[in-house]
């Protein structure tokens, strides 16, 4: 089954923002060339957990890949928790 990722365009912005705020990074004429998360305007690593819960609600067809996400977040919170996340 193909899966179509349903927001394309605030993808790009994203992206398009972050490249911006990379560039601002570099000196002159020497461009910065490395994505950061700060690029990104995150304050901590990863998004609030409260959105995840419900970020494929709304989207149809999108159940297995919810769950998919939830046993990777469970497995990536086990390791940090055995000292395996470095």
């Amino acid at each position: 089954m193909l899966m179509y990722f349903v927001f394309p365009g605030a993808v790009e912005n994203l992206l398009s923002d972050a490249k911006l705020r990379m560039q601002q990074r570099g000196e002159a004429g020497v461009p910065c060339c490395d994505l950061t998360v700060e690029d990104f305007g995150a304050e901590r690593e990863g998004p609030d957990d409260g959105v995840l819960d419900t970020l494929l609600d709304d989207i149809v067809g999108c159940q297995s890949v919810k769950t998919r996400l939830e046993e990777l977040r469970d497995l990536v919170l086990f390791a940090q928790v055995v000292g395996l996340d470095a």
